[in-house]
């Protein structure tokens, strides 16, 4: 859990803001809104809300193949690729929002928080809407043209970008909601509306697919219950900003900042987008509607242990944008080494685990058939994304400081580069080639995010070479090590598994009781909700 130094933890907590005639421009910051026990909490909770989402995927995903088939899921990928990428044309205001309004929040400005929450909603509002009419104009030639999408399927492509541009509006609406949110560490209404929802999604999905409707209607019923999270997130956030959505409180001067802000950052969003769903385009565009099943499903597959790396900065970066002057840089260092550490002691063993197991683990979750053609991509995905996990860190650290413009010329930069690699790798290496290009970018874009976080942020990564980072790494080896062992002389499956996790589990022990020191030990306890009364040794 994320522990400060111990003169920045009896700070205050901030929940609300002044009344509406505070001074709209103090002079510094005055108070903090976050404490230790507090950003520990909302991180595990975020960590244990994804934990269930992921079991929710696990079980829910099989059944969705084999219901839809390979080609109709394909297409359902495809359309959540295209809605995943629209959603970042929303020109970074959500991020911007969730910059700005924890300043205003942390200074006590009420009326700032208003005006910023005011014109970040009605913004994507509107982005969303021309967005929108956007995928309704080139859906037929989406459908017909741009994807190799069987004949039979035709008409349900449609009707899957028609909910596409449904879908976008809300997405975005969603997002800025979410961000406001997050302002307040309002992390329990959140992890609950986004539990609950997504489970509701995946089941209803799965239900429709069994009884024998089409991915178009599917794909509709997973956009008509976005629309229900996005009326709980416009709900908890209406109850948190008093007097919100006033006509008066759309503010042009805000809308510069938040786009002179978000403007980077947008930049890096979509290209970043771009670049995630750029492999399956390319896949449908030189194989086919198959192979992007067989890279989809490991790839969504290895990236949900994402959660463990956005889960925890969800409730730092925060944090973050008010330690970011020169009294405060103290507590924005121990905020990032001890982001850094907690996700490579978390992060190290999983990887191992699947680095090892990723194939006798997709053939008893997708079937031995998927698992002989996805099983190369789930290993190689897996190490890239360990390296770029920790990179998360680094790219939070930049923007809190204000330098988006230094993250958004790199993705320029490598853009063009990482296209002509992933056509080359795609085009000669099929659903492997994409796999080596993620990992490729992915293990780059780390090693630069590290060098910009020590250059603007003054955060270096010198910390890994001390005792605590070192024990954690060769534990992870050791952990490897047996992994490897049990794989090879262990021929039973569901018993090589379950030594496997057994390794993992005892990696966990030994973290416990020889790497966590004196006051890790009792935050951890607090966070999970354990008894106060519980004796640590």
């Amino acid at each position: 859990m994320l522990t400060q130094p111990d003169e920045l933890t009896s700070s205050s907590l901030v929940r609300g803001a002044k009344p509406a005639d505070a001074d709209p421009s103090p002079p510094a910051i005055v108070s903090e809104r976050t404490t230790a026990a507090l950003l520990a909490r909302n991180a595990t909770l975020n960590l244990f809300t994804e934990g269930v989402l992921f079991v929710v995927l696990l079980v829910a995903m099989p059944p969705l193949v084999a219901h839809l088939g390979t080609q109709a899921f394909g297409l359902y990928a495809l359309g959540w690729s295209v809605i995943g990428y629209l959603a970042y044309l929303e020109l970074g205001v959500s991020r911007s929002a969730t910059q700005f309004v924890s300043k205003y929040l942390s200074q006590e400005n009420s009326i700032g928080v208003r005006q910023t929450a005011t014109t970040a909603i009605l913004s994507n509002l509107c982005i969303g809407i021309a967005s929108s009419i956007v995928v309704l104009l080139l859906a037929p030639l989406l459908t017909q043209t741009v994807f190799h999408i069987p004949i039979e399927l035709r008409g349900q492509a449609k009707w899957v970008f028609y909910s596409v541009a449904l879908a976008v509006p809300v997405v975005m609406l969603q997002a800025v909601f979410r961000a406001i949110a997050a302002s307040y560490q309002e992390f329990v209404s959140i992890n609950v509306v986004n539990a609950v929802g997504t489970a509701v999604q995946f089941a209803l999905a799965c239900s429709l697919a069994a009884k024998g409707f089409g991915v178009g209607v599917v794909v509709f019923s997973t956009v008509v219950i976005r629309i229900g999270f996005t009326f709980s997130y416009g709900v908890l956030v209406f109850g948190l900003v008093p007097r919100l959505f006033h006509p008066s409180d759309f503010h042009l001067g805000e809308l510069r900042k938040l786009l002179c802000f978000g403007g980077w950052v947008t930049i890096s969003q979509l290209i970043l987008q771009m670049l995630t769903y750029l492999d399956r385009i390319l896949l449908a565009s030189f194989g086919s509607l198959s192979a992007v099943t067989y890279f989809t499903v490991p790839f969504e597959g290895i990236t949900r242990l994402r959660v463990i790396p956005s889960g925890m900065m969800a409730t730092v970066y925060p944090a973050m944008t008010e330690s970011t002057d020169t009294q405060a840089r103290k507590k924005f260092q121990a905020l990032y080494e001890n982001s850094v550490r907690y996700i490579l002691l978390l992060l190290l063993p999983l990887i191992c685990f699947l680095v090892v197991f990723g194939k006798v683990m997709l053939a008893a979750w997708m079937g031995a058939a998927f698992a002989t053609h996805s099983a190369l991509v789930f290993q190689i995905l897996a190490v890239g994304f360990f390296l770029n996990s920790l990179a998360f860190v680094s790219y939070h650290a930049i923007q809190a400081v204000e330098r988006p413009d230094a993250v958004g010329k790199y993705h320029l930069i490598i853009l063009p580069v990482y296209i002509g690699l992933s056509i080359f790798l795609i085009s000669h290496g099929g659903i492997s080639g994409a796999a080596i290009a993620a990992s490729l970018r992915f293990g780059l874009d780390a090693l630069v995010l590290f060098w910009m976080a020590e250059r603007y942020c003054g955060c270096s990564m010198r910390f890994l070479r001390g005792p605590s980072a070192v024990r954690i790494i060769v534990l992870g080896g050791l952990l490897l090590l047996l992994s490897i062992l049990i794989r090879q002389l262990v021929a039973n499956a569901w018993l090589s598994l379950s030594l496997g996790l057994l390794g993992v589990a005892s990696y966990f022990f030994l973290v416990w009781h020889f790497l966590l020191n004196s006051r890790e030990k009792p935050a951890v306890i607090q966070a999970l909700g354990l008894s106060r009364s519980l004796k640590i040794v």
